[in-house]
């Protein structure tokens, strides 16, 4: 019958878990409902792994992403520490690639969270597009501890400040491996110019010459934007 379906269900995530298959296992404890009987069980062993990796706590907060609630529900039962681990996780992944499910993510982290850095604060509302919360965020935290590329860039972007952004670069360019906010600054400054009326073949220029130094412009979700610039 159902509770006995649930049962081996959850001794089947538990047997992959055990045997350090934790994306099977998940796939497993997913199918519980929480209806169930064992539904306490399988939220105690979700809790156990979540300590364990931050790929765990991105994929369970991934399964939940089309539900704030949810979302909300799942964070509410983390520690402090955890909730700092996603969130420097969930930044990470939206710098690489972006995308729509992360925005809950997001959402759920700050509305549960209050102990965050400023500048790391900053940056999740810079990622939600709430560009009124990140500068506050970035203001106090360049007031508390000085000013960073991180949180100069950032600030520079939701306050669209173009000698900010040209600053970024001044101070970026010379790394070998041109960082996330290098190409950050180059973007922005391209599409601003346009936004202003520029010229549309300088703007071409310019991503020319960046393409020609990395013909990814920094990797696909930048490339991608700059490309579109281009068309």
């Amino acid at each position: 019958d159902k509770n006995v379906r649930e049962y081996w269900t959850l001794q089947r995530a538990i047997h992959y878990i055990n045997n350090n298959q934790r994306k099977e296992g998940l796939e497993q404890l997913y199918l519980i409902p929480e209806s169930s009987i064992y539904a306490e069980d399988a939220s105690r062993v979700l809790r156990q792994i979540h300590e364990l990796n931050a790929d765990v706590l991105i994929e369970s907060l991934k399964q939940s992403a089309g539900d704030l609630n949810a979302c909300s529900s799942m964070v509410q039962s983390w520690n402090a520490a955890t909730r700092l681990k996603v969130a420097r996780e969930l930044i990470s992944r939206s710098h690489e690639k972006p995308a729509e499910w992360q925005r809950n993510s997001i959402k759920a982290i700050l509305s549960e969270s209050i102990e965050f850095p400023n500048h790391m604060t900053g940056e999740l509302y810079r990622l939600l597009g709430d560009s009124t919360n990140a500068a506050k965020c970035f203001k106090l935290a360049i007031e508390q501890d000085g000013e960073t590329i991180h949180t100069l860039t950032g600030l520079a972007d939701v306050t669209r400040d173009a000698e900010g952004m040209k600053r970024v670069l001044r101070a970026t360019s010379q790394d070998a491996n041109k960082s996330y906010w290098y190409w950050l600054a180059n973007l922005r400054l391209v599409e601003w110019h346009l936004q202003d009326g520029g010229d549309k073949v300088d703007a071409i220029a310019k991503i020319n010459r960046l393409r020609k130094m990395d013909a990814s412009l920094g990797g696909t979700h930048f490339q991608h934007l700059f490309n579109e610039l281009s068309e």
